[in-house]
């Protein structure tokens, strides 16, 4: 985001700065659902401001920031461009006599902002939204507070990890004529980290929004720009570990476990919580519900104006125009509502209340028919193939996402020994080739592979790519 949209839309809305963030109508249906222990201060709860930023990052020593991030240290930072204490630093300098321009470097963090919004104007942040999987944050709304207390602190760990892993691995400036030159940073962002309790509907989503800044030092400690490419190349193997990361939690410290859960009809499956009612998750997906009843009516627009599919259709979906279209989802009271349907109250209090029960016992029965063990040469193989069956030329980071994927499906909810993702990662990597040999010290980060037996493996078009929309 460039300083104009964060200063102009994402402080507003969805950090709650200068004004609070007002929840828009839920749609025909859907009832608000009191939270228990959170109060109308959480984000969108009775048109509620959210609770202030906190600072997060191992740069914020360096920048001399911590705890509640103010209003003037995000306009600073983010707006700005300059030191978040720039006021401080200014009036030191000046008692100490310093000329008008001394100052002005003092404060100077980086490059200065083009402060135009568009093309041509200064990324100054990235939002990295934490959102833990629909039956984790379904259980943490309708339990009890000390449940509720145990949910949040698995999902600030989780959130923690992963920002922690993006240092090490995700930071990248650029330097040499044509900024053609890339160096890892030294590990540390500043960022700051926003929770939100609901979705912009009322309806209970634990969330938080990390405002990333894209100052970072270099090795020899000036500071410069990060590069956003190389952050947003990490995104996915990011995701999966934060989603490994927080359901391992949840499950160790509640004695849960995972399924898996198919989504969208010929789209992979997701891990979730065993034993959340199926129908209680579907009525959470209120903006998957509007997507998937103008799919299709998208899909023949697109046709009709450019003669071709917008894209694959998934194994086994029929064609044509004999299709029958799905029946439009009922609301309570019969109307066909677009969304999730029911209120919570329909799906019975005693399923409700005894939520987290439901769950224990649906792990104590997975735990009782197998004891998951990950066998690191078959897992190895499994990942390279699966990574090469959808998408036959892929890189190192896309190994690592499919490694943690298949540890989290693997285990159901164990904890997962430390550096077991990057072991199934170097022994995938035997079974691939390297098709470029990019010279630098990243390297192996942009090497591109395939599968060695690719012969022996199906066409990667038989199979509906997940990655699409990633950069490549």
């Amino acid at each position: 985001m460039g300083a104009g949209s964060v200063w102009r839309y994402y402080l507003p809305v969805t950090a709650g700065v200068r004004r609070p963030r007002r929840a828009r109508p839920p749609p025909s249906g859907q009832l608000r659902l009191p939270l228990p222990g959170v109060g109308d201060g959480g984000s969108g709860l009775a048109g509620g401001v959210p609770p202030p930023g906190v600072w997060t990052g191992r740069a914020c020593p360096a920048l001399g920031v911590a705890g509640v991030a103010t209003e003037r240290e995000l306009e600073l930072l983010f707006g700005q461009g300059l030191y978040p204490r720039a006021d401080a630093i200014t009036a030191e300098c000046l008692a100490a006599g310093h000329s008008p321009a001394a100052v002005r470097q003092a404060v100077k963090l980086g490059y200065a902002v083009r402060e135009r919004t568009g093309k041509g104007g200064s990324v100054t942040a990235w939002d990295m939204v934490l959102r833990p999987p629909p039956s984790f944050h379904l259980l943490w709304a309708l339990a009890d507070d000390a449940t509720r207390r145990i949910l949040e602190d698995c999902h600030l760990l989780a959130g923690d990890d992963t920002l922690a892993s993006l240092e090490e691995r995700g930071l990248i400036v650029r330097s040499g004529r044509g900024s053609t030159v890339r160096r890892r940073a030294r590990p540390g962002v500043a960022a700051v980290r926003f929770r939100h309790w609901t979705n912009r509907h009322g309806m209970p989503l634990l969330h938080d929004h990390c405002l990333i800044s894209t100052r970072v030092q270099r090795p020899e400690g000036d500071w410069s720009n990060l590069h956003g490419r190389a952050l947003l190349e990490q995104a996915v193997a990011a995701g999966t570990f934060y989603t490994q990361r927080v359901l391992e939690e949840a499950c160790e410290r509640l004695g849960l476990a995972l399924v898996e859960r198919e989504t969208t009809r010929g789209l992979r499956t997701v891990p979730e919580i065993a034993g959340i009612p199926e129908d209680l998750i579907a009525w959470t997906g209120t903006r998957n519900e509007q997507i998937m009843c103008r799919l299709e009516d998208l899909a023949a627009e697109y046709t009709a104006l450019y003669g071709y599919e917008s894209g694959p259709r998934a194994p086994g979906q029929a064609d044509g125009p004999g299709r029958q279209r799905d029946p439009p989802t009922q609301a309570a009271g019969g109307a066909a509502a677009g969304a999730a349907g029911p209120p919570p109250s329909a799906f019975g209090a005693e399923r409700i209340d005894q939520l987290l029960a439901l769950a224990r016992r649906a792990a104590a029965a997975i735990r009782a028919a197998a004891r998951p063990v990950v066998d690191l040469a078959g897992a190895a193989a499994d990942v390279a193939a699966v990574v090469y069956v959808h998408r036959g030329r892929f890189r190192r980071r896309h190994l690592l996402a499919e490694a943690r994927r298949h540890l989290t499906h693997e285990l159901r909810g164990q904890r997962a020994e430390p550096g077991l993702d990057e072991r199934i990662v170097a022994a995938a990597l035997a079974h691939c080739c390297a098709l470029t040999k990019p010279a630098g010290p990243l390297a192996g980060e942009h090497t591109a592979y395939t599968l060695t037996l690719a012969d022996q493996m199906p066409r990667r078009t038989a199979v509906r790519c997940p990655y699409h929309r990633l950069p490549p």
